[in-house]
């Protein structure tokens, strides 16, 4: 049931965390932009993706890197959702993911050869017999909330990675008209948990 205000009860919810605001998502992109390119890339892909940050950290090069060209949509396969189920779910990528992949893609380019099946956010440390990882979920927990910090967004104790997942749904619920099932949809859940957001404003 969805209350007039905003977001209704369910399971598979995003309680718990809150959105940003539009004020917060201006000052995160100034200090994302700041960051080094890896970072900035993670940062940008769960805010403008609405992955999970499980579902981030599996993406790998040839996810987002094909014959030498950025792809126009990332997807994600069931197989790496949470629950396994449901299609490939495909989002676009917008100018400023673009520009913060192009700049991480250059950066990395220059240090490996970009083999489409290494994990696309790479840990220093090595897997086992050596060969390359994701970096942890922690790691990328706290690449995050140190973006937060640094942005001047008050950790009020709901802020986490989902926050920027919950911010991505926020814009959807808002620019589809408040369309119920295009918000599902566009978070692959049976059932949500709607939050009381307001029209965030176009910080891109």
């Amino acid at each position: 049931m969805v209350k007039a205000d905003g977001w209704s009860a369910g399971t598979a919810s995003l309680a718990g965390r809150r959105p940003l605001n539009s004020t917060e998502e201006r000052q995160l992109l100034k200090v994302a932009r700041r960051l080094v390119p890896r970072d900035r890339a993670l940062v940008t892909a769960q805010w403008l993706t609405g992955f999970r940050i499980s579902e981030v950290l599996s993406l790998k090069i040839g996810s987002v890197l094909r014959n030498g060209v950025l792809v126009e949509k990332i997807g994600i396969a069931s197989r790496n959702m949470k629950g396994g189920y449901g299609k490939t779910r495909w989002v676009p990528v917008l100018p400023e993911l673009q520009r913060a992949l192009e700049s991480y893609l250059g950066w990395l380019g220059r240090r490996i050869i970009l083999d489409p099946n290494l994990p696309l956010f790479m840990s220093r440390v090595s897997g086992e017999e050596g060969h390359a990882k994701a970096i942890a979920r922690e790691r990328a927990r706290l690449i995050i909330k140190g973006a937060f910090a640094n942005a001047g967004i008050l950790d009020d104790g709901r802020l986490g990675t989902d926050s920027l997942r919950k911010t991505w749904a926020r814009h959807v619920w808002v620019n589809s008209g408040k369309d119920l099932m295009i918000l599902k949809a566009a978070l692959n859940h049976r059932t949500f948990l709607l939050g009381d957001f307001a029209a965030p404003a176009n910080v891109w």
